[in-house]
């Protein structure tokens, strides 16, 4: 795998050529298997004191790195100070960069990144269409129930209670139509 030269007798690519159904059957592509192989030849080179602290995606992620200096030092730090994955994805980044040193002398190895602040996403259309579907879904069964429902033994609280939470959904669904158009 680690020469790419198309015409040698057991190529990647003829591998991955040979074998396309079967592939597809595992679950796998050519980019996966890649992943994995390149994964592999990075924690054998990693010292043996660092592997078992880490995950696969962490392996992943060093791979990206040339320098087998910067690849074990990182390791090291991943394992120490239980760094995420996207710790690690930053202080790769910043490394590449040439902005990535030691930070506090009191303290051996590399320091993590900062984390990010927690920022709420915005909320995708599609998404909230299916939440839509199903919210009309539930209030069909909600509806079903109360054609159901003896409403002649509510209690006069009872029955103030769920004539404003119906003016509050009529209100909500007024509400997202407007912003519908």
């Amino acid at each position: 795998y680690r020469t790419h030269w198309a015409s040698k007798e057991s190529s990647f690519a003829a591998f991955v050529r040979a074998c396309p159904s079967e592939l597809v059957d595992l679950g796998l592509s050519a980019q996966i298997i890649r992943q994995c192989i390149n994964a592999r030849v990075t924690y054998d080179m990693l010292p043996p004191a660092v592997r078992d602290g880490l995950l696969f995606s962490h392996v992943v992620e060093l791979a990206r790195l040339e320098d087998p200096n910067a690849r074990a030092r990182l390791a090291m730090d991943i394992t120490m100070q239980k760094w995420s994955v996207d710790q690690l994805k930053d202080a790769i980044g910043q490394l590449t960069l040439g902005n990535y040193y030691d930070t506090d002398a009191s303290q051996p190895g590399t320091q993590p990144p900062p984390a990010k602040p927690e920022t709420e996403k915005p909320a995708q259309p599609g998404r909230l269409v299916a939440r839509l579907e199903r919210a009309v879904e539930d209030l069909d069964t909600w509806a079903a129930e109360w054609t159901g429902a003896d409403t002649s033994k509510l209690r006069g609280v009872q029955r103030e209670r769920a004539k404003k939470a119906m003016a509050d959904l009529k209100a909500k669904v007024a509400a997202v139509e407007a912003l519908l158009g």
